[in-house]
């Protein structure tokens, strides 16, 4: 399957629900595949975290963006995912795309293009950009994270009567507060509500995840940045320190398509 035959219409889409909008379309991937396995497949599939210790990353292009001194739009988030393809297309041309529903760059928009332009790594070494905003990547096999995110969807709920962080367009995790394999106490507050307005589908819990008893483990296991490996927290995957190390990484994953 050629991704630029993936419409934005064949997975449900929720504003601030990053997230979960990339595994409804990743699971959309995969079915389109098992549907025609004679069509060429994308031979690979991931699932790409962004965030960094601080969660505090400066992307630009966003759909949620401000527009900036150099007209360029930004936004500062707690944390963004996306998907990323590497695939032959249907011209036969070997290539990588990014995936990005809340991206104004495009969808799908070629990954070196993407990289660029959404986090302006230029900047960041000119010295122009505050080197806390830096984004740190995790980059996750799309059957990894399919079976094992889980998301009780507690961290974008707040007290009725709290005030919310306005750092971030999101929610971002509260001081203190333990995001582990059990459904956080927020969440059976009837006084908490939604920050942004949910999915209206039923919490996601991938197989293995549902296993092990998780609830909620999108903190811990998927946007925990303080390593550069698997190891990292409790989590999948690879944690890569700079858009360069990105690049790298998906320019060996290439050279396994084929």
């Amino acid at each position: 399957m050629d991704p630029s035959t993936l419409k934005t219409e064949d997975a449900p889409y929720t504003r601030y629900y990053c997230e979960e909008n990339v595994y409804k379309l990743l699971e959309a991937a995969l079915a389109q595949i098992r549907a025609a396995p004679a069509t060429p497949a994308p031979r690979q599939l991931f699932a790409l975290f962004v965030s960094n210790p601080e969660r505090r990353v400066l992307l630009f292009h966003q759909a949620a963006s401000r527009v900036g001194p150099d007209m360029d739009n930004y936004v500062v988030w707690d944390y963004h995912v996306v998907a990323v393809s590497l695939d032959y297309g249907s011209d036969g041309i070997r290539r990588a795309v990014v995936l990005d529903r809340d991206s104004l760059l495009g969808f799908p928009v070629s990954l070196d293009a993407y990289l660029q332009s959404a986090f302006r790594p230029d900047l960041f070494s000119d010295g122009y950009l505050d080197p806390s905003l830096q984004s740190m990547f995790r980059v996750v096999p799309a059957g990894d994270f399919l079976r094992n995110f889980a998301s009780d969807r507690s961290h974008m709920l707040v007290g009725a009567t709290s005030s919310v962080n306005t750092t971030s367009t999101r929610a971002t995790t509260p001081e203190g507060q333990e995001h582990g394999s059990t459904a956080c106490p927020v969440a059976k507050d009837s006084t908490a509500v939604y920050l942004q307005p949910p999915p209206p589908y039923p919490p996601i819990c991938g197989s293995n995840a549902r296993s092990l008893g998780h609830t909620h483990n999108l903190f811990t296991h998927w946007l925990e940045m303080r390593g550069t490996d698997a190891t990292a927290g409790e989590g999948f995957g690879k944690v890569l320190g700079s858009v360069e190390d990105l690049r790298a990484y998906f320019a060996q994953a290439m050279q396994s398509v084929v």
